[in-house]
């Protein structure tokens, strides 16, 4: 009843602890994608910083809580947040993470979203090559997506990115074939969801019409995009306006290409947008500079130009030292981790050890009480079989009378049949064997040192015991033992040897061997004989 009892309260106690840890794992998992929310937030708001603070604690939670789904989106998301301040390194090594979890084939979205920002980040590195083939990649996983708008604008992102980069490595083909490609997609999609892109695909088109001198088609796409976004009332006109400008540039109209650029700048600066802003200014300032118009102007547009981008700079540093210092710390709780873990091991192991002592100590008193009983149980056995031989010795002493019989295979001495001459030969033989050092050979056998000694085992045996006073294997034992004493004592360079070499060295099987019977030979251990030795030569 005990036992059952028992066995109740363990299964009660592991149902128990196993629903309390699935409980606490989904309340610790709701966090973390609470936390990647105010992440993707804080990035839409460019708050590179705060985004990476709150993707390393949902990065950090998930590794311990082992929630896959955490560990691939926070990984993505310090990933693209390191890819905007300039840590392409380290948004590499991110993704490398997303794509060694064993679940990341199973997410479709986040592989086509790594391929993606890996796609971008050798575009910055100028990998052109790796960059082309992770769109290509991005391109291909889009078309497996279900979802049929969610498949049309990740087909469309990788066919933009495909176009910026053929673009930028003038491949003019490729580029229209792209950007044609983009147009007939967005095609597909509502007007009023899709209008920006629309906007965005026609000025990339434009600009590549312009580059190519074909401006009546450059005009025409620019005029279908200011319109789509006075029609949806857009606010990001810069892309646009800076096109046009290009344009009027193209045509010769120098007035009205400065028009448009101011009206660009002016734009990015309502709109509160950085980066436009800084690009407008190095636009202007080499507009004048190209086109020897005021100097003056130039030289004001270039110092705004600078300036922001040093102020930008600081900030895009700032958040790259606080992101790897996070990284570091990461990195150094894992350290931390990794000790605590080897701390608990070896106190498990060392429980694990007392136990096994215990349970050996119990083992070993168990064992001597069963040889105490059966001993004792063959005791009174062998008297029971004493008395039942006296017994039966006296019913033959008193009915039989059976004499000794004598065999003719009754065992002869060997020193009957072996003569003095070969005696003598024999005790030579040993002689020469013992100066020689063939007792080194792990080898060596009776057997082969009968050959040795031109005799056979009995003979050898029998001379060994009567005139060394001891059998074969201690024989050998004592030659090697006094062997290493004499090098040891003679050649100081073995003082240095380990036991290990000295072992090999006399012909041991092991070191531990050598030492037992060193210690049984000479009452003390090799060690403590090499240390007497060395404390001699110092004296």
């Amino acid at each position: 009843m005990r036992r059952k009892l028992i066995i109740i309260f363990i299964i009660c106690f592991s149902f128990t602890q196993i629903f309390c840890k699935t409980a606490e794992r989904t309340i610790l998992n709701k966090e973390i994608d609470l936390n990647l929310e105010k992440s993707q937030e804080f990035f839409g708001k460019f708050n590179f910083v705060e985004s990476i603070r709150y993707a390393e604690i949902a990065r950090n939670h998930s590794v311990i809580n082992r929630y896959d789904a955490g560990i691939i989106k926070s990984n993505i998301y310090l990933a693209k947040n390191l890819l905007e301040i300039g840590a392409y390194t380290h948004a590499l090594k991110c993704l490398d993470v997303v794509a060694s979890q064993k679940t990341f084939k199973d997410h479709l979205m986040s592989q086509v979203e790594v391929h993606r920002i890996k796609g971008r980040t050798y575009g910055m590195l100028k990998l052109y090559d790796n960059s082309i083939t992770e769109f290509k990649k991005q391109l291909e996983l889009s078309a497996k997506i279900e979802d049929h708008e969610k498949r049309l604008l990740s087909t469309f992102w990788a066919h933009e990115n495909l176009s910026h980069i053929y673009g930028t490595l003038n491949l003019r083909d490729s580029a229209y074939s792209h950007l044609n490609q983009q147009i007939e997609l967005l095609k597909n999609l509502p007007e009023e969801a899709s209008f920006y892109n629309v906007s965005s695909t026609y000025v990339q088109l434009a600009e590549q019409y312009i580059k190519d001198g074909q401006l009546e088609k450059a005009e025409d796409l620019l005029n279908q995009s200011m319109a789509l976004l006075k029609k949806y009332e857009a606010t990001y006109l810069f892309g646009t306006l800076e096109q046009y400008g290009n344009l009027e540039l193209s045509k010769g109209n120098l007035k009205l290409a400065e028009t448009y650029f101011r009206k660009g700048l002016q734009n990015a600066l309502d709109l509160k947008d950085k980066d436009a802003e800084m690009h407008f200014y190095d636009v202007i300032s080499d507009f004048y500079f190209d086109h020897n118009l005021s100097r003056q102007e130039a030289n004001i547009f270039l110092s705004k130009h600078k300036k922001l981008k040093d102020s930008l700079d600081r900030k895009s540093t700032t958040a790259l030292n606080i992101g790897l210092k996070q990284i570091t710390d990461e990195k150094n709780s894992e350290l931390k981790q990794k000790d605590t873990t080897k701390t608990i091991i070896l106190i498990i192991g060392s429980v694990l050890f007392l136990l096994g002592v215990l349970f050996f100590a119990f083992s070993k008193r168990t064992h001597e009480k069963n040889i105490a009983h059966f001993q004792k149980v063959l005791t009174d056995l062998d008297e029971k079989l004493k008395v039942k031989a006296q017994f039966i010795e006296q019913l033959q002493r008193d009915e039989l009378s059976i004499p000794k019989v004598i065999t003719a295979t009754s065992k002869t001495d060997a020193s009957v049949i072996m003569n003095a001459e070969t005696e003598k030969k024999l005790l030579l033989k040993l002689q020469e064997f013992e100066e020689s050092t063939l007792f080194t050979e792990n080898t060596i056998s009776l057997s082969t040192l009968s050959t040795f000694c031109e005799t056979n085992s009995k003979y050898l045996s029998y001379a060994i015991n009567a005139y060394k006073k001891k059998d074969f294997n201690n024989y050998i034992n004592e030659l090697r033992v006094n062997y290493i004493i004499e090098k040891l004592k003679n050649v100081p360079l073995y003082r240095k040897y380990k036991i290990a070499v000295l072992a090999e060295e006399a012909g041991f099987s092991s070191q531990n061997k050598f030492s037992s019977v060193f210690k049984k030979v000479t009452t003390i251990s090799p060690s403590v004989f090499i240390a007497y030795l060395q404390k001699s030569d110092e004296v």
